[in-house]
């Protein structure tokens, strides 16, 4: 953008639009870059993203090991009844014979 001297000061600087009025109508206009508020709110955000991110990881590693625990103490549970079944067959065909 070319400079004139016949555009307003804000018009020069793109920049300044950037600029929120936080103040109102007071007699002491303050502004702040939005970047003040951008920035930390993406901080927030990444850190709020990691943190679920990671109680979801944990949550859903919990639940598998407990359903690997469940699931491989019922087939072991199931194989010594079995074999228990097995050899009281065994034992019931000795005394038979």
């Amino acid at each position: 953008m070319c400079w004139h001297p016949n555009l307003p000061l804000e018009e020069n600087f793109p920049i300044r639009n950037l600029m929120v009025e936080l103040s109102g109508r007071s007699t002491l206009q303050h502004s702040f870059d939005n970047s003040v508020f951008i920035i930390p709110a993406v901080i927030v955000v990444a850190i709020v993203v990691i943190v679920f991110g990671l109680i979801f990881y944990v949550v859903n590693f919990t639940i598998l090991a407990l359903v690997t625990y469940k699931l491989t103490n019922s087939i072991k549970l199931k194989q010594k009844r079995e074999e228990e079944k097995r050899r009281k067959r065994e034992e019931k065909s000795k005394k038979k014979s």
